[in-house]
């Protein structure tokens, strides 16, 4: 029989990354959603040049009120323009996350995308988001240093839990927020601050689980193959 061939530690890493290619595409889909959301409202807003660099998505619009009209920042001169640019760039960020982060460039094209997310119009959370969902596929890449500690290796056994809370605070803040304000009349600062603290918090709690879930075995790091039933010879 011939030996099993073994694979780079770099390859074997990105084959096991199975919890943070889940994570970071179903949280870069959401970011692209509320990034498209952005640019929806900057295409309503009116038409011609930002008055400054820090904008409003949803200016004077009741039901964004306690999200503050939803600011942003946009370097392009003209609001329409800024918005169907976002729109665009958030539509490429949740292909990124879907179809390419996992690659081994995916999270350098995700850091890119959140960058000029930032600058054409996307906000300031959705460029977050994108930015540490790009890191987070940075490290599925790059070999084990350290072993994960204890914190996070129990976190790993509870990563689909904490995504879930992730999605839902995202979700919370919108479309909960608005159609709470909407539908009920809620207008609480207390709320939004709550589910801004709960998404940021999520999120960080959710890359760290997903990532150590996805730690390869010392032996993987090495380089090395397990060998079936004692060692192979031809």
């Amino acid at each position: 029989m011939t030996a099993v061939p073994s694979t780079s530690p770099r390859a074997q890493l990105t084959e096991r990354a199975g919890a943070t290619r889940i994570a970071v595409a179903i949280l870069g889909v959401v970011a692209g959603m509320a990034a498209v959301e952005h640019g929806v409202g900057e295409i309503h807003a009116a038409p011609g040049a930002p008055e400054s660099l820090v904008i409003r998505s949803w200016p004077d619009i009741p039901s964004f009120a306690p999200l503050s009209g939803e600011p942003a920042m946009t370097v392009i001169p003209d609001l329409l323009l800024s918005g169907i640019l976002t729109i665009a760039v958030g539509a490429l960020v949740a292909i990124a996350a879907v179809g390419f982060a996992h690659r081994r460039h995916g999270g350098a094209l995700l850091i890119g995308l959140a960058t000029l997310l930032l600058l054409v119009g996307g906000g300031f959370g959705p460029p977050v988001l994108v930015a540490a969902l790009g890191l987070a596929a940075v490290r599925t890449t790059r070999p084990l240093r350290h072993p994960v500690g204890r914190f996070r290796r129990r976190l790993a056994d509870v990563w689909p839990a904490l995504l879930t809370v992730t999605v839902a605070a995202y979700l919370g803040l919108f479309p909960g927020v608005v159609l709470l304000h909407r539908f009920a009349g809620v207008d609480s600062a207390a709320l939004v601050t709550a589910l801004v603290i709960l998404a940021l918090a999520g999120l960080v709690l959710t890359l760290l689980a997903a990532t150590a879930k996805d730690r390869p075995t010392p032996a993987s790091h090495l380089g090395r193959t397990p060998r079936l039933g004692g060692e192979l010879q031809g």
